[in-house]
């Protein structure tokens, strides 16, 4: 079994109890003790579990959204900030849920972009438009998901449907060449996405280096789905060669 295929089963084991001492994933997955706490360790760092003296907890999905909001700040808005670049006035821009987004759309509201039409399904970024006189935000509306703070559902897909779309703006919890872009499960979510992918003429990821070379549950997109990608430029130089040779373009903030 691969390293990435343990670690998931042991994340869907750990959702299952809830609350799991370590002793017993010892002897349910048969492996050291070091093995297990390095896919422990990494599930943690990607906010999915909380690890504590000899048991792990589940982290609940709103749990996770309300976490990631607040990791890696600035990174985030640096990237929010090169993505203003690739903003023109007259555009009607997709976002989704996502935190990264959320900065993105924040650094919308500080500019000077005229006759902009913004799209999307995060309940957070609502009041960042309300006092933004040049910018006409579209809320796609929908069944709330609470646990990402989005909407999603038949509505919100029928709301995406009425705009042509010239950019998408998105993030991901996992990017990898042989896991692609990637996140936790929610169909929904997907979705919604996917909606906002096919209806805009091009799409750009917005990811910061830590989530390079990593891999969740569910893979959204492959890499050459996507032309360009902004990051930080705490990016390896190795990574950025390897995602050049597949002919993805990786701008770095």
């Amino acid at each position: 079994m691969s390293r990435y295929a343990r670690k998931e089963q042991v994340l869907e084991y750990i959702k299952v109890k809830k609350v799991c001492p370590i002793e017993e994933l010892l002897d349910k997955f048969s492996v050291s003790i070091s093995t297990i706490h390095r896919d422990l360790n990494a599930l943690e760092r990607e906010g999915r579990i909380n690890k504590f003296y000899g048991k792990v907890t589940i982290k609940e999905e709103s749990e996770l959204y309300n976490s990631r909001i607040k990791i890696n700040v600035n990174l985030k808005r640096r990237i929010a900030r090169r993505a203003l670049e690739f903003v023109r006035n007259g555009d009607c821009i997709f976002l989704d849920n996502s935190t990264t987004a959320y900065y993105l759309a924040e650094a919308l509201c500080a500019s000077s972009i005229q006759d902009l039409i913004v799209v999307s399904n995060s309940a957070l970024v609502i009041e960042l438009f309300l006092k933004n006189k040049n910018i006409d935000f579209v809320s796609t509306g929908g069944k709330l998901n609470k646990d990402f703070n989005s909407f999603v559902g038949p509505q919100a897909l029928t709301s995406i449907d009425d705009f042509n779309g010239t950019l998408f703006f998105f993030s991901t919890l996992s990017i990898s060449m042989d896991g692609g872009i990637s996140d936790v499960f929610s169909p929904d979510e997907i979705s919604v996405k996917d909606k906002m992918f096919k209806n805009a003429k091009r799409s750009i990821l917005l990811v910061d280096s830590t989530k390079f070379g990593k891999s969740s549950t569910v893979k959204w997109f492959d890499l050459n789905d996507i032309e360009l990608i902004i990051t930080d430029s705490n990016m390896n130089p190795q990574q950025i060669t390897e995602f050049q040779k597949i002919g993805v373009q990786l701008v770095t903030a």
